[in-house]
């Protein structure tokens, strides 16, 4: 008879898959409207109105332009006694609509991010709500199965989630910022903005600024600080043109000396045409500092963090406490999920309304605490406590609310 109850209790295919469906279906329409309201945000408010008014710029120039066009050729008519021309030549093209749509999509991944989790929430809350509603919770129960089990396929799309979470921080995100920036820098700062590199290496007291870095082959427009230990300043090399091949190789610039007080000397800089430098810092060590420390993804923290470049204690409490979030956010899919679940479980609509909102509230807080560690760490305030402020700013939050999230499910279920 054992044998047979313990039977009795295993979860059959069937409720697995009614599972999965009741949570799949509001899940992606959760995602649908939420990105779908993103993208009419940015529209109204932000994106879309910038290049509507770089159009109507356009329009603008594009119309003084023929104006003064025909007058020009009216004027050469009556000298010439030909006909007047009304075709417009010349002039800036009108920003196509195909652009504008890549770059409000572009923008999305970054939003994305934070949607997932927020949708795996409302689509567990509403699962169990609508279970508990049908009195299906309780017969599950009184079947003697477990709702933790049962709810497998919800912990398997959360998790699913977390990875794709994962890979649009790496990958997706990422590459679509980088195409909204180049579109950004095409059609409304019209290329004045340069994909600079700045780097400034703490160890040899020494800064670059480069306006096109290579990381294989030619950067130009290439300029080094080089510093005393005391911080005056040493000698500027500036170059148009530098290679790396086990050192640097500059060309056509000059370099400009310093005294000892950090005044420029009165003597003319040395002109060259080819300058080789031992410099160690190489293309891809000055590329991995140059990004915005938000905008790097774990492979760039961990090049940087390998490097051995960075010496202050501080910036690498950043950089650890940093790759720690990156690494484990993406947790955040599975932790709503949880929360959904465990705090919407109740035989009553009050209290599963209830637990909703708790769980919410309970997922936003998540969202702060993250936040707020990496902001401590930054601002230097959890540095009293050494290498320990990584770990209290990047880990602890997230692996406190997974813990919490488990312990309330377990005991819910």
């Amino acid at each position: 008879m054992a044998k047979d109850a313990s039977i009795s209790r295993r979860v059959s295919p069937c409720v697995l898959a009614y599972i999965a469906r009741n949570f799949a279906m509001p899940y992606v329409g959760a995602i649908i409207g939420f990105m779908a309201l993103f993208m009419l945000v940015d529209s109204i408010n932000g994106d879309m109105r910038d290049f509507l008014e770089e159009n109507t710029k356009i329009k603008r120039e594009m119309a003084a332009d023929t104006a003064m066009q025909v007058s020009q050729q009216a004027d050469k008519a009556a000298q010439t006694g030909e006909a007047a021309s009304s075709e417009a030549r010349g002039g800036r093209q009108l920003i196509p609509w195909s652009v504008i749509l890549t770059y409000l999509l572009a923008k999305q991944p970054q939003n994305l991010t934070y949607v997932i989790p927020f949708a795996s929430l409302l689509a567990a809350s509403f699962m169990t709500m609508m279970l508990g509603k049908n009195s299906e919770l309780t017969a599950m129960r009184a079947a003697g199965m477990s709702l933790f089990t049962c709810c497998l396929p919800v912990w398997v799309i959360a998790a699913l989630s977390c990875a794709v979470v994962l890979g649009i921080n790496e990958s997706w995100g990422p590459a679509c910022l980088k195409k909204a920036d180049a579109i950004e820098t095409a059609y409304l700062k019209h290329g004045k903005v340069k994909n600079r590199s700045a780097f400034g290496f703490e160890l040899e007291h020494r800064d670059w600024l480069i306006d096109s870095l290579s990381m294989d082959g030619e950067s130009t427009g290439v300029i080094v600080r080089q510093y005393r230990p005391d911080g005056t300043m040493e000698y500027l090399l500036s170059a148009q043109s530098a290679e790396y091949d086990d050192g640097w190789l500059f060309k056509n610039g000059f370099v400009k000396h310093y005294g000892a007080d950090g005044a420029p000397l009165r003597q003319s800089p040395d002109f060259f045409e080819e300058l080789k430098k031992g410099y160690t810092e190489s293309p891809a060590d000055i590329h991995s500092h140059s990004i915005e420390r938000d905008r790097m993804t774990i492979a760039e923290l961990r090049n940087v963090l390998r490097s051995g470049l960075v010496t202050s204690r501080r910036e690498l409490n950043l950089l650890k406490t940093l790759l720690f979030h990156r690494c484990l956010f993406p947790l955040a899919a599975l932790i709503a999920a949880l929360f959904g679940v465990s705090l919407t479980i109740s035989t009553d609509r009050m209290g599963a309304m209830n637990g909703f909102a708790t769980a919410v509230g309970s997922l936003l807080l998540f969202y702060l605490l993250t936040e707020v560690g990496v902001l401590c760490v930054k601002n230097g305030w959890l540095a009293p406590l050494g290498g320990f402020s990584p770990i209290l700013g990047g880990i602890l939050p997230t692996i406190a609310f997974l813990m919490l999230a488990v312990r309330t499910m377990w005991k819910r279920a």
